[in-house]
């Protein structure tokens, strides 16, 4: 969970405000360090069996990610599968 003020300000700080329209009400922001599908697997993954889990979107090197590719990129295998 994070403040959305403090999430704006911090893609503000790295030269990015894709999200900005993302951040209302409660925000959860989960990384990726080495394989850019593994947030968006665990979070799709998890959504299915908790219904008050919404995926609004993502980030891909400061580029904006629509929900459907998002859960295109749940869909791919992991870098260690391939």
């Amino acid at each position: 969970m994070v403040k959305n003020r403090l999430m704006r300000r911090a893609l503000e700080d790295s030269g990015c405000d894709a999200l900005d329209d993302m951040l209302v009400q409660p925000t959860a922001v989960a990384f990726g360090y080495t394989d850019p599908t593994v947030p968006a697997k665990v979070c799709s993954k998890y959504a299915k069996d908790h219904p008050i889990l919404v995926i609004k979107g993502g980030l891909l090197e400061k580029r904006r990610l629509p929900l459907d590719r998002v859960q295109a990129l749940a869909k791919l295998p992991t870098a260690r599968n391939c």
